[in-house]
């Protein structure tokens, strides 16, 4: 990136953001912290008013602003991409704003990118996620949104799978992730008086309540999210099997959903390494493989596999005779 690139960066990752410090902004562009420095006087000398304050960082005078920001066509393109896939990961109130926003886009993009952007349009299709059960409410992502934003606590009619029953909770949201194909909010629940993670596909109802409460009292987005991933990999249970070359391609794309780690080509076959949590649900996926895989560790996952081709020999048994 050029310099003149560069500073009209600055302008505008300043006017997205109430202050910044010399480090962000050395981050952003991988450049060091003094060249930060030159290019803030270099802002300050053009007539940009900079405010600087030691120990907090830089931030534009209040009630500057920058004239319409022009797009690239690249950006455009990516932001086409981010439309498409919000539309298929999205509840439908998200999924209209983001189009709205996006038809604001395509105003201000010169004619020949307002025609690329059409005609991605019409060649780029992402099919969301075969539903395999509940589907986000209407208006339910906003209402958490704002509650995030305002600190405020919700109240929530929540479906509980494994009781098959729905719940009243007050919450105390935390945040958003996404993850497995869901949304979850994260949450201190007042009720079971702790932090959990509700998919918000089962919330049938959400509501913002007028009292408030202090979001320093729990742990960060940051910290909750890094802190599972911790704990599963605590938790999970190293697992190496032989794959035959033959059946390889049949599990290629499949193997990441159980847990795939690593591979090792060997002369007839291919290694692989996973981190599972439950080996009764690796070895379903593992038996359907048949002789195309063996097991070299753990000793245990072997059993499994026997114990599920026992029963289903069992199972389908032929009655009376031999098969002809």
């Amino acid at each position: 990136m050029r310099r003149l690139e560069r500073l009209q960066a600055i302008l505008i990752l300043l006017q997205s953001k109430y202050v910044l410090t010399a480090d962000e902004i050395a981050e952003r562009f991988g450049v060091a912290v003094r060249t930060v420095y030159r290019d803030m006087r270099a802002l300050e000398e053009s007539g940009v008013p900079i405010a600087a304050e030691a120990g907090v960082g830089y931030s534009l005078a209040k009630g500057y602003t920058l004239p319409p920001v022009q797009f690239t066509q690249e950006e455009a393109r990516a932001l086409l991409l981010a439309e498409k896939m919000l539309a298929a990961h999205a509840d439908t109130g998200s999924s209209e704003t983001v189009t709205s926003a996006m038809t604001k886009i395509r105003a201000v993009l010169r004619s020949e990118g307002r025609d690329d952007v059409e005609e991605l349009e019409r060649r780029v299709i992402v099919q969301p996620p075969r539903s395999i059960g509940r589907t986000m409410q209407p208006d339910v992502m906003n209402v958490l949104q704002n509650a995030l934003l305002d600190h405020s606590v919700v109240r929530l009619r929540y479906f509980t799978n494994a009781r098959q029953t729905y719940s009243e909770r007050d919450v105390e949201p935390i945040g958003l992730s996404f993850y497995g194909l869901r949304w979850h909010l994260h949450a201190y629940c007042r009720d079971k008086q702790g932090i959990r993670d509700f998919r918000i596909d089962r919330i049938e109802h959400a509501q913002s309540t007028i009292e408030r409460f202090n979001p320093s009292s729990h742990p960060t987005l940051t910290e909750l999210v890094t802190g599972h991933l911790r704990m599963e990999k605590k938790d999970r249970i190293p697992i190496v099997v032989d794959v035959r070359y033959d059946i390889l391609p049949t599990i290629t794309d499949s193997r990441h959903q159980f847990g795939f780690v690593s591979e090792e080509a060997r002369e007839s076959c291919m290694r692989m390494t996973f981190m599972v949590h439950h080996l009764d649900y690796f070895a379903r996926w593992l038996a359907m493989m048949e002789d195309g895989i063996t097991v070299v560790e753990p000793d245990n996952l072997r059993m499994w596999i026997h114990d599920i081709g026992t029963r289903i020999a069992a199972h389908h048994a032929p009655s009376g005779g031999q098969r002809s």
